[in-house]
């Protein structure tokens, strides 16, 4: 009786001590579960050299060293960031701004990824001559990670439109590149008749002076400046078309020697939050002003600086609509 007893207990003991090593590793797994699925790295820096077909990435882990850089079409570039995001508990990025525009930062914006686009520079600082894809991507890496370390100097961040104030900037500018697109088929019909003794202007397209000019050509002549006029008329009334579109936008009051298109330009170019932080000295406009505006304004027409002054100023103190 004494022996069974003693046996009952063993079992009754080894039973109670195999449960709770079961229910302690049942409980192992669950917090190892927990922590495989949560992120991992506490940060991943991007950087990108975007281009049309292909994004080359430069990917550093935490305080590491860059990775070699990787290549991506754009959408799978997208898909890889998402299981970024998963893996850290915060991702950074930055690209150069360039002819891709700024699609790509709201697309990484909406992933959760704080992205930077920053203004093109030269790379490579040792003037070395071995530039390319990888390359950059390795070098605006390195200063990527010296930026969030707090070196402001390392790289330029530039301001990103909004969408609205990008298709405000694209109707302006493509009256612009009609404007240029004419004056450039002009040229070389200007270029055709110089070819051939015959000097004119720019304007020998315009009706009265197509009209005199013809029978004083030869016929073949006629015939391939009849070529270039049927382009430079169809892009003419294009740019009359956004001529009057711009206009129409702009308000009923405009301060004093401002024209309906300078001022969709001014408000279209420079931001508005950029006149705001300026506040109202003038010197310090002439910065916003591209140079080649400047050159126009100030050696062409230097009494007209002043009054492009006083316009910009003027956006400031009465604000933009």
């Amino acid at each position: 009786m004494l022996a069974d007893a003693q046996r009952s207990c063993y079992v009754h003991q080894h039973m109670r001590i195999h449960k709770s090593g079961s229910n302690s590793h049942a409980c192992g797994e669950q917090v190892a579960s927990k922590a495989t699925t949560g992120p991992q790295l506490q940060q991943i820096k991007l950087a990108l050299d975007v281009h049309a077909a292909s994004i080359v990435v430069g990917r550093m882990i935490d305080g590491a060293k860059p990775q070699p850089p990787q290549t991506f079409k754009p959408a799978d570039f997208l898909a890889w960031v998402k299981k970024q995001v998963a893996l850290a508990q915060e991702v950074i990025s930055c690209y150069e701004a360039g002819p891709t525009g700024f699609w790509l930062h709201r697309k990484l914006t909406a992933l959760g990824v704080r992205n930077y686009v920053v203004c093109p520079t030269r790379l490579d600082e040792r003037h070395q001559g071995v530039a390319n894809d990888r390359t950059d991507a390795l070098e605006l890496a390195t200063r990527l990670d010296r930026y969030v370390a707090g070196n402001d100097r390392a790289l330029a961040v530039v301001r990103v439109p909004t969408e609205a104030e990008e298709q405000k900037r694209a109707h302006k500018r493509q009256r612009q590149q009609l404007r240029e697109q004419r004056s450039s088929l002009a040229a070389q019909g200007r270029s055709l008749m110089l070819l051939h003794g015959r000097r004119e202007s720019n304007h020998w397209w315009k009706a009265n002076r197509w009209e005199r000019l013809q029978p004083e050509l030869a016929e073949w002549l006629v015939e391939r400046l009849k070529v270039f006029r049927d382009l430079i008329v169809a892009v003419d009334q294009a740019v009359w078309q956004l001529t009057g579109e711009l206009e129409a936008k702009a308000p009923k009051v405009l301060p004093k020697g401002m024209g309906r298109l300078t001022y969709e330009a001014v408000e279209t170019e420079v931001a508005a939050c950029q006149l705001k932080a300026l506040g109202c000295a003038a010197g310090s406009l002439m910065t916003l002003l591209p140079w080649r505006m400047l050159w126009s304004r100030l050696v062409k027409r230097l009494p007209r600086a002043a009054v492009l002054i006083h316009r910009l100023s003027w956006q400031i103190s009465e604000g933009f609509p």
